[in-house]
């Protein structure tokens, strides 16, 4: 009955400029909520082949985790995403030298991300968890090949691991820790799949809370009327 602990993670494009990533790390950070309450975009190209050039070009894929400013149909039709393009804009707002290029990439698929990583035309962030299909020992592995930027210097600038619940952190150490670095930022962290139900209603009821041992028949007791 329980379910199995799950994170995920926000990798970064290898190619990239260490200060385009620095700064655009501290004006994304607030913008993302997860767990940690903030979240890692990086591989930045500097338009003037300069690392303190003001004019960046992002590359971001519609799959996320950051997409390209959703149209006014789009934002009307939804309410998230009407919250994330006002996020987006207010952030583009205070980084007016930063443009987003959208590319074909299938963030969701192992296949295609880690070509597109190799390639050299993957989007600036992508879920970490994908490279190595979920699995934790090849996500780690993959890490160690190359197919992340490392980024322990930003993670600890920008207090990210401070940012975590305290249940969270040593699921999060123990997993994403690789050799004492990083390769990814905290995204998100939630008890995997499994029964959730109201405690407090259970308790006010008198009834018995699930155990672990219990079987599909006694939670169909539990939930009759």
């Amino acid at each position: 009955m329980h379910g199995t602990e799950d994170t995920e993670a926000y990798g970064s494009e290898r190619w990239s400029r260490f200060v385009s990533r620095r700064s655009f790390l501290k004006g994304i950070g607030g913008t993302a909520a997860a767990v940690s309450g903030g979240a890692l975009l990086a591989a930045c190209n500097s338009s003037d082949g300069g690392a303190g050039g003001t004019d960046v070009t992002l590359s971001v894929s519609t799959g996320g985790p950051y997409g390209p400013m959703p149209s006014q149909k789009d934002q009307k039709a939804a309410p998230g995403v009407y919250a994330y393009a006002q996020a987006l804009q207010e952030w583009f707002d205070k980084h007016p030298g930063v443009k987003f290029k959208t590319v074909n990439v299938d963030v969701w698929n192992q296949e295609a991300i880690t070509a597109a990583l190799s390639g050299g035309t993957a989007p600036a962030a992508f879920i970490s968890n994908v490279i190595g299909g979920w699995d934790y020992a090849a996500i780690r592995s993959a890490f160690l090949q190359g197919l992340a930027a490392d980024v322990t210097d930003l993670v600890a600038e920008s207090k990210m691991i401070d940012k975590l619940e305290d249940y969270a952190k040593p699921i999060w150490e123990n997993v994403w820790s690789v050799e004492g670095r990083y390769y990814a930022a905290p995204n998100a962290y939630n008890v995997g799949p499994g029964i959730h139900y109201r405690r407090d209603l259970i308790q006010e009821l008198g009834l018995p809370e699930p155990q672990p041992g219990w079987t599909w028949s006694d939670v169909r007791e539990l939930a009759k009327p």
